[in-house]
């Protein structure tokens, strides 16, 4: 089983906690999107949720991990992305506990510096979710970068789950 937890270590090794530059970039829809890696408590090999009747269709059932039960959210389906078969997840920590978010694999962490990120104001895209974060650059890799706390509403997540 896959397992990653939040210590945060740069590509030589070197302890990057804090930083609030450091994103763990991600494939979700064949797209390379990036979330702040301290938003991230671990990433795990993906289980079979348990079905939770009448939620959303994103919304793809319940987990016991350690005896933490999270509910399963299919991060694709939500930014309209593609849906190939899942191979990890990353659990994140919301007001209502632990979600399981299904992505494609995990592909880097990256620490960016200032000037190679370009926040959503600078784009002067028309975007209407909170969620996106904006664009971070570094040589010919860009990912798009989400705060995957906003990627729903807290209602949103209620009606979901009903809890």
């Amino acid at each position: 089983m896959t397992h990653w937890t939040s210590q945060r270590t740069d590509q030589e090794g070197g302890e990057v906690d804090g930083n609030e530059h450091t994103y763990l970039l991600f494939f979700a829809g064949g797209e390379l999107y990036g979330t702040k890696i301290h938003d991230v408590r671990e990433v795990i090999a993906p289980q079979t949720p348990k079905p939770v009747a009448d939620t959303q269709p994103w919304v793809k059932g319940i987990i016991n991990l350690r005896g933490e039960v999270m509910v399963v959210v299919d991060l694709r389906y939500r930014l309209k992305t593609s849906q190939p078969p899942s191979r990890t997840y990353m659990v994140i920590e919301s007001d209502k506990g632990f979600i399981a978010l299904m992505v494609d694999s995990i592909h880097a962490v990256r620490h960016y510096k200032p000037e190679e990120i370009q926040d959503r104001t600078h784009l002067q895209l028309s975007v209407k979710n909170d969620h996106f974060v904006g664009v971070g650059k570094q040589g010919e890799e860009t990912a798009i970068l989400l705060d995957l706390r906003k990627v729903f509403t807290e209602e949103e997540f209620v009606q979901s789950v009903g809890f």
